[in-house]
């Protein structure tokens, strides 16, 4: 008996091949219904099996015999269902009807006893039983239609789903299957097959339903997906090329990253989001961006499949060695995270970046007007294991820098004959004293002009005064008058720099100038005697340096004037000081001129009020000239603003709101004529000793700090006109604080623009005159020497590559926004400190007339430089005009080899 028992099993199992995909669906059956036939499926098949007759029909329901059973079972179906939506009532009387038919068949018979008289009328008599919902019996009806046919959900899903090629042609089927997978419901429908709901409030364990069913599909679903994705994503972190280019390193946009990202892979961008969001809701810190975090995960993936995706890790890895200053084990941590590139990779990127630099350089030079600036550099080289070859090392080097104008037109080959003869005839003819003092004359107006504006600026930009909220804030008369001659600006009109490699040779005497030139000549490309001989004759080559510089290359060329060609003369050199440096030494003239004591009111009493230390000695080193100009310009808005209420006659700035513009732009024009204006002074001055002093040192204090704005911010805006049009004044005050140097630079300067440049070299110096050495801290600070192989020769490598460097830096700071916290220096003004000398000049009364009045202290009583510089004037140009003439050879003889 045992053995026909497991023949029916197989038989059973064979019908039903995978029976524990089957209790995962007939899991779903609520009641009885599931007790009694998948509690044990050996007893059911037992049961059934003896309960069969002989001649019981034991074949496939996919068997040709089944046909006409199919058929009447779907017609069965439909009409019992259909009765089934009836009502209770029916399903009632249905029910007894099937009762009353199992009872004329005698006790202990059962369904399966039974030869069916029809398919409907078999359905007929499996009704199920009362109190159940509609839907659960159509359901019952269903399962049991399915058992009928000897087929499970699965077995009916599976043939559903294009089980064989019947099912895949049939129009039924195919309209059944398409309406069910494109049911809007399915979703809901797999979500509790994964995760069977329960009654609320239960504790018993949740069914198990088809989660790992669900779950190990959905993996593998998602996987793919996934992989898919990576794979179109490849593209948007794969560089265009192997090779390093500018482009690439300097152009890192985030936003333009992230939708190509989210457009080449929605799954896993959103999958990663989902991941990454606050589980309690709340918002992240304005640092911490969820798009880079992701774009920087999606980046270590793609740069693990292929180590050819590394357009963020070549970016990061130059950012951190050079910007960061990572030491090597830190890069290859960052490496191993796929985070950067190596330290090796990077160090060698940097050696082709200098290389590519370089070559470009080479290229522009003989093409494209240039500017050459260089400056002497300290480098300390610390060596932390001293050896006899390697030991611990400050020198002197110099450090050069060259400007591309592409804007700029190409001068012709003739120029440099052309300079020659405009030269020579300057020299006969220099700058008179009443030639100055016209141009000083004719830049006035617009000097009084911008000082105007200056000190009416002072007041709309003061917090009590408001402007925000003041009714004529747009009037056009509160705008900043209109420049001189503005230089044009525009991506068109940028100008391209490029650092060379800094040279151990120092600027300490004449033939160290003469051999950095040499030298870096050479890194320009001009290296064959031709070269040499076409720079000679057809160049122009413009240095820009500081006063030492240009001194010693004018002193070069005096010196060989009798040399038997052009370029041992130097004749293609055109030396240019740069502003820079000579407003630092405006800087410090104001310095050394209005010190004064801690009880008078100049430097040394406002430094005292300001708590400002390390400003009582100038330096050339140092932030001396950044918090000296700050500590200026806090001194000179104090100054105007207790200027405004002693000229409106009122004690606070507020009251002024109710002025109208034009009432504002006369008060301000009435401050500087009043207060701050040679003609004031010489008024005060004629009054001889009953002249209040301290007024006349007020006025005159505040008329050279207005003139060194005006300068300053002539140079910010690039106003090169206006910055022409304070030559003759800061002559003046070199002179009469006996700065012979920069005196008789600008005098070399005013020489030039008038007398000995021709127009085409005029314009070309006045609108690139402004550049000046950069890079100093960079080289010393930013990238300074470190490691045991950090030597002159490593930093002749490292300098060309630095302006890359610093915009890739730039790049990378502005798309993380890591300069909001730093990079951007805004204007450090004391506020506190400007009310405290504003109240202490207002108390002094410094603006009121008292005749008689004198200073405290000798100290405290400046001289007028520029007074004292105009008178001298006629005296200096004597001298500078004996210093500079010399007899220079016309003819170039070049040697044939």
């Amino acid at each position: 008996m045992t053995s026909p028992q497991r023949s029916r099993t197989t038989q059973y199992h064979s019908l039903f091949p995978d029976s524990d995909s089957d209790r995962s669906e007939w899991d779903m059956v609520p009641g009885d219904y599931h007790d009694y036939y998948w509690d044990d499926d050996d007893q059911y098949m037992q049961e059934q099996e003896e309960q069969l007759p002989e001649n019981a029909h034991r074949g496939s329901p996919w068997d040709g015999s089944s046909t006409g059973h199919t058929l009447s079972a779907a017609s069965s179906l439909s009409s019992v269902t259909s009765t089934t939506n009836q009502g209770q009532s029916e399903a009632g009387d249905f029910e007894l009807q099937t009762d009353s038919m199992n009872e004329s068949q005698g006790p202990g018979a059962s369904e399966m006893d039974i030869q069916p008289r029809s398919d409907c009328d078999e359905l007929s008599s499996d009704l199920p039983e009362s109190g159940l919902s509609q839907r659960c019996q159509a359901v019952l009806l269903v399962l049991r239609c399915l058992r009928k046919y000897r087929m499970s959900v699965f077995d009916f899903l599976d043939a559903l789903s294009w089980g064989d090629q019947d099912c895949v042609t049939h129009p039924s089927v195919k309209i059944a299957r398409r309406m069910f997978l494109q049911n809007r419901n399915l979703a809901s429908l797999l979500t509790r097959w994964r995760k069977p709901p329960r009654s609320p409030g239960s504790t018993k364990p949740r069914a198990k339903g088809a989660s790992d069913t669900i779950n190990h599909f959905a993996r593998g679903c998602v996987t793919e997906m996934i992989q898919d994705e990576l794979c179109k994503s490849d593209v948007v972190m794969r560089p265009k090329s192997v090779d390093l280019c500018r482009e690439e390193l300097t152009g890192l946009d985030l936003e333009k990253i992230e939708r190509r990202l989210r457009g080449q892979a929605p799954t896993t961008w959103e999958m990663l989001e989902t991941l990454m969001a606050s589980p309690d809701g709340r918002e992240r810190s304005m640092y911490h961006s969820v798009e880079q975090q992701i774009i920087l995960i999606i980046s270590i993936i793609l740069y693990a499949r292929s180590n050819r995706c590394n357009a963020l890790q070549r970016i990061l890895g130059i950012y951190f060695k050079y910007k960061g200053k990572m030491t090597a084990k830190a890069c290859d941590t960052l490496h191993a995270l796929g985070i950067t590139m190596s330290s090796k990779w990077i160090t060698n990127a940097m050696e082709k970046m200098s290389k590519d630099s370089m070559l470009t350089v080479q290229r522009l030079f003989p093409t494209v007007p240039s500017v050459l600036s260089w400056d002497n550099v300290y480098m300390t080289f610390r060596v932390f294991a001293p050896r006899v070859e390697k030991k611990s090392s400050t020198g002197c080097g110099t450090a050069s820098m060259i400007f591309f104008k592409r804007d700029a037109p190409m001068q012709p080959m003739m120029m440099n004959k052309q300079l020659q003869r405009q030269r020579t005839w300057g020299m006969n003819n220099p700058l008179t004293a009443m030639e100055i003092f016209d141009l000083a004359a004719r830049g006035s107006a617009d000097i009084q002009r911008w000082m105007s504006y200056h000190v009416l600026d002072v007041l709309l930009q003061a917090a009590e005064f408001d402007r925000r909220t003041y009714t004529h804030r747009n009037h056009p008369l509160l705008q900043p008058p209109p420049s001189v001659e503005l230089l044009p600006c525009g991506k068109e009109h940028i100008t391209e720099q490029f650092m060379l490699g800094t040279l151990k040779t120092p600027e300490a005497s004449y033939e160290d100038n003469d051999k950095v030139l040499h030298e870096l000549l050479g890194q320009l490309g001009i290296r064959s005697k031709a070269q040499w001989h076409a720079l000679g004759v057809q160049r122009i080559l413009y240095v820009v340096g500081d006063q030492l510089t240009v001194d010693r290359v004018r002193s070069l060329q005096r010196f060989r004037c009798q040399d038997l060609n052009a370029t041992d003369r130097m004749d293609y050199v055109l030396p240019i000081w740069g502003w820079l440096h000579y407003e630092m030494a405006i800087a410090k003239s104001l310095h050394k001129q209005y010190f004064g004591t801690a009880s008078g009111f100049g430097f040394k009493h406002a430094f005292s009020l300001l708590e400002r230390k390390g400003l009582d000695v100038t330096s050339t080193q140092g932030p001396f000239h950044d918090n000296f100009e700050q500590a200026l310009y806090d001194i000179l808005i104090a100054r105007v603003r207790a200027s405004w209420l002693e000229i409106a006659g009122v004690e606070k700035l507020e009251s002024l709101r109710e002025k109208t513009p034009e009432a504002l732009v006369e008060m301000a024009a009435k401050i500087v004529r009043t207060y701050a204006s040679a003609r004031r002074l010489d008024e005060l001055w004629d009054m001889g000793d009953s002249k209040d002093q301290l007024l006349y040192h007020t006025v005159m204090f505040n008329q050279d700090l207005l003139l060194y704005v005006v300068l300053n911010q002539a140079i910010k805006r690039g106003d090169v006109g206006m910055m022409e049009h304070m030559l003759p004044y800061m002559l003046f005050r070199f002179i009469g604080g006996r700065n012979s140097h920069y005196s008789g630079e600008t005098l070399e300067m005013l020489q030039g623009l008038h007398k000995e440049w021709p127009p085409e070299v005029r314009d070309f110096v006045k609108h690139h005159y402004r550049a000046m050495e950069g890079g100093i801290n960079a080289i010393k600070v930013t990238h300074r020497p470190q490691g045991p192989n950090a030597d002159w020769d490593y930093m002749e490598i490292l300098h060309p590559a630095i302006p890359l460097i610093e915009a890739c830096a730039h790049d990378v700071e502005q798309a993380f926004c890591t300069w909001m916290r730093y990079g951007r220096h805004s204007s450090p003004e004391d506020e506190k400190g400007i009310l405290i000398l504003q109240r202490a000049y207002t108390s002094s009364r410094i603006y009121t007339e008292t005749q008689g009045r004198r200073m405290r202290a000798e100290e405290d009583v400046p001289r007028n430089y520029i007074e004292e510089g105009a008178k001298k004037l006629a005296g200096v140009l004597r001298r500078w005009d004996d210093g500079r003439r010399f007899e220079c050879r016309q003819t170039n003889v070049y040697s044939i080899e």
